[in-house]
């Protein structure tokens, strides 16, 4: 077995845990990298949120303990005896003082005491005016596009799943995985790999789902048509099967094959990065 001395580590790779950055700057400080490919996981996993927890709705219903009744009771009084020594703002008060002021004739104006009130314009008023315009029409589009991406990675989410969920309910039946199993050798060409569900800790394996969810197509749409067809299984099970939610259009099979090609470049990517019997930090860091 040989040592490696430290003048001879050209790299050390971790990922980005607190203790890990710290305990190899300890070691030896400026040779430690990201593991890129844990970082190209990340960038899919926060990217899309495919494992985002939903949010617990808050009760709105909420104990009030006779203390803070009395206290509210309270500050309603307290309120009400205040209502009529309410400060008027001061943008109020140079309203009417300016009312006041025309009325009397304490604005400035003509030797008779008139003056043209109606076709003047503050071209510093009008310039900022447009400028605020246009400041809030980029922000009304960037909210656009961000409640446009919102919508995408919801309704990606909601894709993603169905096909869990579809995958699951199939491999949870000895009945329906041996009637898959046998269409598998009946296809043209034979399907070799078996529907496997994605796991948040293993890298590529959304792709890998999908890759081969994409190549089940034809009978998983056989299977949501006609699932009298499987024998060996109960009316329940049938009934779900057939059911609309593991029923996918066209244009979900669309969806699925367009966001396998977005998570495409990610798996050769990782794949590159995670050799084992070659340098890899050429191929990650490289110009």
């Amino acid at each position: 077995m040989h040592l490696i001395t430290k003048d001879k580590v050209c790299a050390i790779v971790g990922d980005n845990g607190s203790d890990v950055k710290k305990a190899l700057n300890e070691l030896i400080p400026g040779k430690r990298f990201s593991c890129t490919a844990h970082l190209l996981n990340l960038v899919v996993k926060v990217g899309l949120g495919l494992w985002d927890k939903p949010k617990k709705k808050k009760s709105t219903q909420q104990l009030h303990t006779t203390s803070e009744v009395v206290n509210r009771n309270r500050e309603d009084d307290e309120l009400s005896s205040d209502s009529d020594y309410v400060d008027i703002p001061d943008e109020l008060e140079d309203e009417e003082y300016n009312e006041d002021a025309q009325t009397n004739g304490y604005l400035s104006g003509s030797d008779d005491g008139s003056y043209d009130t109606g076709n003047y314009v503050n071209e510093d008023e009008d310039n900022g005016e447009s400028d605020n315009n246009t400041d809030n029409e980029e922000q009304n589009d960037n909210d656009d596009q961000l409640i446009d991406l919102q919508n995408i990675r919801a309704q990606t989410r909601r894709l993603v799943d169905r096909i869990r969920d579809c995958i699951s309910n199939i491999n949870s039946t000895r009945a329906i995985i041996d009637y898959v199993q046998r269409q598998e050798k009946l296809h043209d060409p034979q399907i070799t790999s078996a529907l496997v569900t994605d796991i948040e800790i293993r890298w590529n394996t959304t792709f890998t789902m999908l890759h081969r969810f994409i190549g089940h197509q034809s009978i998983i749409d056989d299977i949501n048509r006609r699932p009298f067809k499987i024998p060996d299984i109960s009316h329940n099970q049938q009934t779900k099967l057939g059911s609309k939610k593991f029923e996918f259009t066209n244009g979900d099979w669309s969806n699925i094959k367009n966001l396998c090609s977005v998570l495409c470049p990610f798996f050769s990517a990782t794949t590159v990065t995670s050799g084992k019997k070659y340098p890899t930090s050429a191929a990650a860091y490289s110009g």
